[in-house]
């Protein structure tokens, strides 16, 4: 549930109802981090693309604003900023340069990524009555936010009719002011029912905390499975309600009948329901408080418990943010790299894969060799019938990794045969299964392939090596971290040295890697201890965490 009307409310001084206005009931929320990493939450429209309607930033409200062209045009919005200088300095003098706005959002960038994406739209021609309440909407200044309001500096609520017009053109029935007071009444007893033991029920309350915080979002999301509208057609009697069913959002305190907050609360007190306190003379606090409510009331016991506006809007939000997640996977999916070890037969493991009856001209990886050699084993019944853990090898298999290994000892074949049966042994060598894959491919030259997703890659010769990271003491105290390995992933010296000197706002140089042949690979230093930065910035380049390794080389005191 949206809880914000009550900041509205402080923040421009206005009342609830136009908070309602000014701050929709439904919207959605998301928290962000800006690219200077400030904290900030979305809010999105709960219908249709979820469009972005407000942003916060260090708790500060933001909306679009509107400019204005020399003719009287009303122009689309195309970013929301800070005003850098107070409006009436840029009003009186005209000679003033500089930046007049800072910018925190604008069109095409991430945020406006998260709605429909829609054009711009066409410019408007301006009435004189539309130009006389912007200039007065620029007297409701804000940290920099213009405030549009109507020329009274009031929200105009129209009366409810008995219909109202539906999104798809048909019309909706709505309740009556007595309705709306009877499920307003519902909602409250739906607060003390089924949240009255939640741990944000500490008493006193003021009552429009409470009357926001908890009545309102506990209005039935289908209102009229509650309390049919007297305006219904016949026809509207039974399930499924399609788009012309009321409003939730449409029931609240000034379309009932008690008109006012307080009225309402008088009436459910006298009731039994809630225990006030007015209150005290000459205090700051000037808000009724809600002292009690009354879980035994014959009402509340009865109640039956309906899908409230909060439940409704947290499971929206939810599916909103699971998308969003979704987007972003694909995002990353898209741009991470796709990296596949390959090992071919070679040399000494020719003749097992020969025996195995493999092609010996293929690129297998690892769980493919595992599968040959499994299947091998199985055929050749290799399994030490003393302990299964272990592989009898043969001949194919001793010659491939023999070489490798010293074979096992007579006395660590009797241990690893202890509690058995004793009895000659018809193989005299013998291994784990994990270790002797391991062996085999030790045995086999190593493949590598390194692609984008979609891409095809091109399949390189030689080991893969993750990225190294080395921060290292240089010349005294002087801290630097040395970026190797890094070619095969596609990224060019050049491009990381310019691209770290502008992330860590330091030098950067590149030269050959010490102590190494020509050709194999170039070294970028970067000063200071620049480990976290770079490591991000090789994820952002779609490296996988898997292949990037950082260490600090701590040099011994003497």
């Amino acid at each position: 549930m949206f809880k914000k009307p009550l900041k509205a409310v402080s923040l421009f001084s206005i009342s609830i109802e136009e908070a309602d206005v000014l701050v929709p009931e439904g919207i959605l929320s998301i928290k962000f981090k800006t690219h200077l990493n400030e904290p900030g939450i979305a809010y999105l429209a709960r219908d249709g693309d979820h469009d972005p309607l407000w942003f916060t930033l260090n708790d500060t409200w933001r909306q679009w604003f509107t400019a204005l062209s020399d003719i009287p045009m009303l122009s689309p919005p195309l970013a929301v900023g800070r005003m850098a200088v107070a409006s009436d300095q840029l009003q009186d003098s005209g000679q003033e340069k500089g930046k007049a706005v800072h910018v925190l959002h604008t069109w095409k960038d991430h945020l406006w990524e998260l709605g429909s994406k829609g054009d711009i739209p066409q410019d408007l021609p301006m009435k004189e009555d539309e130009d006389v309440n912007l200039e007065k909407a620029g007297d409701t200044e804000e940290e920099g936010m213009h405030v549009p309001v109507d020329a009274d500096t009031s929200v105009v609520v129209p009366e409810p009719s008995s219909l109202s017009d539906a999104p798809d053109g048909t019309r909706a029935p709505v309740y009556t002011p007595d309705e709306v007071s009877q499920l307003l009444r519902m909602s409250l007893i739906q607060v003390i029912a089924r949240y009255i033991d939640a741990p944000a029920f500490t008493f006193p309350i003021p009552a429009t905390i409470f009357y926001a915080n908890h009545i309102l979002p506990s209005r039935p999301n289908f209102p009229e499975l509650v309390l049919l509208p007297s305006s219904s057609s016949p026809a509207d009697t039974s399930p499924p309600y399609d788009s012309s069913s009321p409003d939730p959002y449409s029931i609240t305190v000034k379309s009932s009948s008690f008109k006012s907050l307080t009225a309402f609360l008088k009436s459910t007190e006298k009731s039994g329901l809630i225990t006030t306190k007015a209150p005290q003379k000459h205090s700051a606090q000037t808000d009724v408080l809600i002292t009690a409510v009354n879980s035994s009331h014959p009402d509340v016991q009865v109640h039956r418990p309906f899908a409230t506006v909060r439940e409704v809007e947290a499971k929206a939000a939810r599916k909103v943010l699971q998308e969003v997640k979704q987007r972003e996977q694909r995002a990353a999916a898209e741009l991470e790299l796709e990296v596949q070890e390959f090992w071919k037969p070679h040399l000494i493991s020719v003749a097992l894969f020969e025996a195995m009856g493999a092609n010996t001209s293929n690129l297998y990886t690892h769980p493919e060799v595992r599968s040959l050699l499994d299947s091998y084993i199985t055929a050749r019944q290799l399994v030490n019938p003393h302990d299964q853990a272990y592989i009898n090898l043969d001949a194919a298999l001793t010659l491939c990794v023999a070489p490798q290994s010293k074979s096992k000892s007579s006395k660590n074949k009797k241990s690893s045969t202890e509690g058995a049966e004793s009895g000659p042994q018809t193989q005299s060598e013998f291994m784990k299964r994990d270790e002797l894959v391991k062996k085999v491919l030790a045995a086999m030259q190593n493949w590598y392939e390194v692609k984008r997703s979609g891409n095809e890659g091109v399949t390189k010769k030689g080991k893969l090596s993750p990225i190294q990271i080395v921060m290292k003491t240089r010349q005294g105290r002087k801290l630097s971290t040395l970026i190797t390995g890094f070619e095969p992933f596609n990224i060019v010296p050049e491009d990381l040295s310019e691209d770290l000197r502008k992330l860590c706002a330091g030098a950067t140089s590149i030269s050959p890697i010490p102590g190494k042949p020509a050709n194999s690979g170039m070294e970028v230093l970067v000063q200071g201890k620049q480990s976290k930065a770079v490591v991000d910035y090789l994820l952002g380049k779609g490296v996988p965490k898997k292949w990037i390794e950082a260490h600090e080389v701590v040099k011994r005191k003497n």
